[in-house]
């Protein structure tokens, strides 16, 4: 809604990162032009402390420490504070499923790539699992079969910010 409305927007970085330059090259010049990226390391507070207050609005992306971060740093009264923090996702396996032989297998395959496909940084990778008591599998054999279904997938490469841009 900012740029829509033309305001400046100072967009301070949680890294530095390349990726971004690429993203604000597709903006249209008029809305590049209320735009300002920045980095700088956290430890700057006297940066983070000016930035914060001199903000009508904030918006908060990050991890629990990050929000609690930058809800302590100094603003003006009327700043609003919009924050996207820690999220957790979940996988539940039920019963019924369990308990059926036939494509278990596939299943935990299943579960871990949704496991590791971002790290588990993604709000569609399961943080935790919930399974549901049955007469099939113990927790310690459905734990073992996942780390087997871990040990067989690829090695995950690093990818440099320009690949993992394109693959978004």
């Amino acid at each position: 809604p900012a740029l829509l409305t033309k305001n400046v927007s100072l967009v301070k970085l949680a890294a530095p990162d390349p990726a971004v330059a690429v993203l604000l090259a597709g903006l249209n010049l008029e809305l590049r032009e209320a735009v300002e990226v920045v980095w700088f390391s956290s430890s700057e507070t006297a940066l983070s402390q000016a930035m914060s207050a001199a903000a009508d609005a904030k918006i908060v992306w990050g991890g629990a420490q990050a929000i609690a971060a930058v809800r302590c740093l100094p603003q003006p009264d009327h700043c609003i504070n919009i924050e996207f923090g820690p999220k957790y996702s979940l996988a539940v396996i039920d019963r019924s499923r369990l308990e059926q032989a036939e494509g278990f297998g596939e299943a935990v395959a299943a579960l871990t790539r949704d496991m590791v496909a971002f790290d588990q940084r993604a709000c569609s990778s399961p943080q935790m699992l919930f399974v549901e008591k049955n007469e099939r599998i113990g927790l310690e054999e459905l734990a073992q079969d996942i780390a087997s279904a871990l040990a067989r997938l690829p090695v995950k490469p690093d990818n440099e910010a320009f690949t993992t841009l394109e693959i978004l």
